[in-house]
């Protein structure tokens, strides 16, 4: 009886430690649980993969922020909790974001925060998140003519390897198109259609397809290079060297050694697009028709380009690619 008795007094001690470790469990969890119910509804939307990764990470960072000051409910949440994060965002050396990249990371919590004030079922304070000031209206990176001029520089096809040639040809067709990195990525063979003079591409934000012309200068390019890279219709037009898809960092990667070795030091890809729209832009291109060009959900980008890029020199050529002379003298001005 003795034994039996001492059993159930310790049973009831391991009941009620599992019952306290699982309600602070639940307690600590609680931010974490909410996150996960914000990524299932934004997926249940047909979110794009880059807009749930863009949601996911950044708040990630935000919880890591609250979980080193102790704090795992969304009752802990406020608007003094925004303001100690940013110091935090700003003092932090794996961090030490700028006021852009500080933005971005804002403008994820922010989506995040609204979505829990407007669920009955979870406790946060109403507050609003302003976004920080822009100290200087600086311009993004762009390619400057000099730096086109050595990126376009042909090379000796017999003489190079199928990455060096491949790249070449990947320049000429993000300066023809402006496209995205993934969309660039995705474009298969097929893809290209040399009797309507069109590259079918598809919107990986918007998720939707859209054309782009085939001009003169990117369609014999293309031609002579789908002529060497052949392949079927299904395959991807830009492969690696062992016909294989790229990877979003392979990728990158590819064409950051290509513009090192071309003495460019700047090899973010997005800027290729930016690129396309100032020389656009400068060459008296309307915002409107560049709008459509690059697909661009509103024109609030766009806009942003205008005033950014544009200038007063204007050029009888509006489509990039066509308007950049690698020879003798150059149509264009990225200025």
């Amino acid at each position: 009886m003795l034994f039996m008795a001492n059993y159930r007094k310790k049973n009831k001690k391991e009941i009620l430690i599992m019952f306290l470790k699982e309600k602070n469990r639940k307690e600590k969890n609680d931010l974490k649980e909410a996150l996960n119910n914000f990524i299932l509804e934004k997926k249940a939307e047909k979110k794009s993969d880059s807009t749930i990764t863009f949601y996911r990470d950044n708040n990630n960072i935000f919880l890591k922020f609250l979980k080193s000051e102790n704090i795992y409910k969304t009752t802990g949440i406020d608007k003094k909790s925004i303001q100690r994060f940013l110091v935090w965002l700003d003092e932090n050396e794996d961090y030490n974001y700028n006021t852009t990249s500080a933005n971005t990371v804002l403008r994820a919590i922010r989506v995040f925060v609204y979505w829990m004030q407007e669920q009955v079922n979870i406790k946060i304070s109403n507050f609003k998140i302003k976004l920080l000031p822009n100290s200087n209206n600086k311009k993004k990176d762009i390619y400057s003519e000099e730096e086109l001029k050595k990126l376009l520089k042909k090379p000796k096809i017999k003489k190079v390897r199928f990455s060096e040639y491949r790249n070449w040809v990947v320049i000429n067709f993000l300066l023809a198109t402006g496209a995205r990195r993934k969309t660039v990525i995705n474009v298969k063979n097929k893809d290209i259609d040399f009797q309507t003079d069109t590259i079918n591409l598809y919107n990986y934000k918007a998720r939707r397809w859209y054309d782009a012309e085939l001009y003169p200068k990117i369609r014999k390019i293309l031609k002579k290079y789908m002529s060497i890279r052949q392949g079927d219709p299904d395959d991807y037009l830009f492969c690696t060297e062992h016909g294989n898809k790229f990877s979003g960092s392979g990728f990158r990667s590819a064409i950051q050694r290509y513009n090192f070795r071309k003495g460019v030091d700047k090899a973010n890809i997005h800027s290729f697009r930016r690129t396309f729209a100032s020389i656009w832009i400068n060459n008296g291109g309307d915002q409107y028709i560049l709008a459509d060009l690059l697909d661009h959900s509103n024109m609030d980008i766009t806009r942003e380009y205008v005033q950014q890029y544009g200038n007063s020199h204007r050029s009888r050529r509006k489509n990039p690619l066509e308007s950049i002379n690698v020879g003798k003298g150059s149509y264009i001005s990225t200025k």
